[in-house]
């Protein structure tokens, strides 16, 4: 790896060092699997070296990100061959989703190409457009804080305008007098929010966070596009009871005080 990948493409923070050795240890992240503890031993020494042996940057996964992206427009000089890349990024037999070494992912202008990775304390994503040079790499050293890596992708794509990396939204029209019934403050176990309205907007603000806009996708079905998230009101003989807010697959009801 160090002689066919890593070298030739300056990946010079990059090894499979197992354990790594000490120059690489002092620089090395701290594993925190949850509740923000370190991991004793600061990491685990996986034996799975190609699944879970790589030590590397967010810096240096770029750079081989970059180099198959090169490799597709037909730059001269790559590590792969353009009719390598092309095959690397088809869709197999078995899944549309799977190509060779990477995951796939969109459509047209937003065709992308990428990879995450997760152990004990450590995650990280890696996603690519096949055209136009976007992309980006996020990781983190806690398995807790694996959401953020999701918000940080959305908010570098609203940023730099990704072309299809939000799925198209619809949006209905609901009046004023409808969005008023859903104004109130709702509260479950480990989450609070209070649901206010100007004029044909609909807000939700969670107890510790700044206000979110809803988008209405449906008479009692909202957006929150900030959030990637969706907002369902519950309605018990015609009266607004709950919220569901839907976010990564978790969803978490708030009833109405």
């Amino acid at each position: 790896m160090r002689e066919l990948v890593l070298d030739p493409l300056g990946m010079a923070d990059s090894t499979y060092e197992q354990p790594l050795p000490p120059a690489r240890a002092a620089a090395a992240a701290t594993a925190h699997p949850w509740k923000g503890r370190p991991l004793p031993g600061r990491w685990h020494v996986y034996p799975e070296m190609a699944a879970a042996g790589l030590w590397t940057t967010a810096s240096d996964l770029a750079r081989a990100g970059i180099e198959v992206q090169r490799a597709l427009r037909g730059d001269g000089g790559t590590l792969i061959s353009p009719a390598t890349a092309r095959v690397m990024l088809t869709p197999s037999a078995a899944s549309e989703d799977i190509g060779i070494g990477f995951f796939l992912e969109g459509k047209d202008a937003g065709s992308r190409f990428g990879h995450g990775g997760w152990d004990e304390g450590f995650v990280a994503r890696m996603t690519f457009y096949k055209e136009g040079g976007r992309g980006a790499v996020v990781m983190v050293n806690s398995n807790e804080g694996a959401p953020l890596i999701d918000e940080i992708l959305r908010a570098v794509a609203r940023e730099y305008t990704w072309p299809g990396f939000f799925p198209e939204e619809k949006s209905i029209q609901v009046t004023a007098d409808a969005l008023e019934a859903y104004v109130g403050s709702y509260a479950a176990r480990s989450f609070a929010c209070t649901v206010t309205r100007e004029g044909e907007r609909l807000f939700l603000k969670p107890e510790t966070q700044p206000a979110l806009a809803l988008r209405p996708t449906a008479e009692n079905a909202f957006r929150a596009i900030d959030l990637d998230a969706e907002v369902v009101f519950a309605r018990v003989d015609g009266v607004v009871k709950s919220l569901t807010l839907k976010q990564a697959g978790r969803d978490t009801t708030a009833e109405r005080k």
